[in-house]
């Protein structure tokens, strides 16, 4: 799972819609096992923070627009 990370050492996801204003955009992480862990709508000033090497997607969004700001923590994995 996530071998081409690039550097990055964590995703940060910042949530800029209110969680009322839109249906779906469910966001889901997926373990290293295969899992996947239902985290839910993050909401307007909400800030989730995983380690990059997770995969995780995000359920379609079926009304309204769901706005947020993603960047990720660089830097060299410890060996």
């Amino acid at each position: 799972l996530g071998e081409n990370h690039n550097g990055r050492l964590f995703t940060v996801i910042f949530g800029l819609s209110h969680k009322k204003s839109y249906r779906g955009g469910e966001l889901e992480l997926i373990d290293f096992f295969g899992k996947t862990h239902r985290l839910g709508k993050i909401d307007q000033n909400e800030m989730i923070i995983f380690p990059s090497v997770l995969k995780h997607r995000v359920k379609t969004v079926k009304k309204s627009t769901r706005k947020t700001l993603t960047t990720w923590l660089t830097g060299h994995h410890p060996t």
